[in-house]
């Protein structure tokens, strides 16, 4: 399983420089939704169906997600916020997270490039599976007094 440490003195310069990023995909997709196809996430799977479903994936890898999401410069800034605040990380090519504990994840590459080892929630768009389980989140983050204040909800 991924391990970080993280110093919690840079967490503020960590959320401006993650309020900057998240600004530029803002203007990137506009209203529409990032693709999360093929990132990292940190998320359990429906161990009744003994395999993973891509709907489960909410909470992604940051870096993995602006690494893909964000022009070079913009992305070597905000890694520069994150690797003051990641003091120590461990790496690992392949972790459960299985409730039954039997399954791998196996729908994204895990590489040293790609693994930061700090997560964030990712909004989907509310069609198919996604929406059957997890349209609800999209609202909820809606209600937290620091995503009000960013000014993403409508």
């Amino acid at each position: 399983m991924p391990l970080v440490v993280v110093k919690t003195s840079e967490m503020d310069q960590l959320a401006s420089a993650t309020r900057s990023a998240l600004d530029i995909v803002q203007d990137k997709i506009g209203n529409g939704y990032a693709n999360t196809k093929g990132l990292i996430h940190y998320n359990y799977c429906n161990d009744g169906e003994k395999q993973f479903h891509q709907q489960y994936a909410v909470f992604f890898d940051a870096g993995d997600f602006f690494l893909s999401q964000l022009p070079a410069q913009d992305y070597r800034l905000w890694k520069q916020a994150l690797d003051r605040a990641v003091i120590e990380k461990r790496f690992a090519k392949q972790w459960l997270t299985c409730k039954s504990w039997r399954l791998f994840y196996t729908d994204f590459e895990m590489t040293r490039e790609k693994f930061h080892g700090v997560s964030m929630f990712v909004p989907q768009s509310t069609d198919g599976a996604y929406g059957e389980y997890y349209a609800s989140y999209n609202q909820n983050i809606c209600q937290l007094q620091w995503y009000q204040a960013a000014g993403w909800c409508n």
